[in-house]
């Protein structure tokens, strides 16, 4: 076995890796969106989209678990939130969150009953 193997086959191991897939996802999303409008990207916004995106990507891995999904499954849905950003990928989530906690929002002004 080598360490690779050792490495994927921890909780810690795993976690990582889709947590940087999806930082990398942001990151590169950021960038392209940017370039898209002519706009240049900078580094500081560079890197703190990235970190955001690791963090939703945490968010989702962890939703991802809750269901039982497949690695190949969860690598999908962790890679496109980093890739649709943090702003995108936090209003998916907490939709998924307020449905399991039983909460319901007003359509027009969005607030919680």
């Amino acid at each position: 076995m080598s360490w690779v193997d050792i490495f994927w086959a921890t909780w810690w191991g795993k976690t990582l890796m889709f947590v940087s897939v999806s930082a990398v996802a942001g990151g590169i999303g950021y960038a392209l969106r940017n370039v898209n409008e002519g706009v240049r990207p900078t580094f500081g916004r560079t890197v703190l989209e990235m970190s955001a995106a690791g963090f939703v990507g945490l968010l989702f891995k962890l939703v991802c678990e809750e269901f039982h999904l497949s690695d190949q499954w969860t690598g999908v849905i962790v890679g496109l939130a980093g890739w649709l950003g943090a702003n995108a990928s936090v209003s998916v989530l907490e939709q998924i969150v307020y449905e399991k906690l039983g909460v319901r929002r007003h359509p027009r002004s969005e607030e919680v009953e």
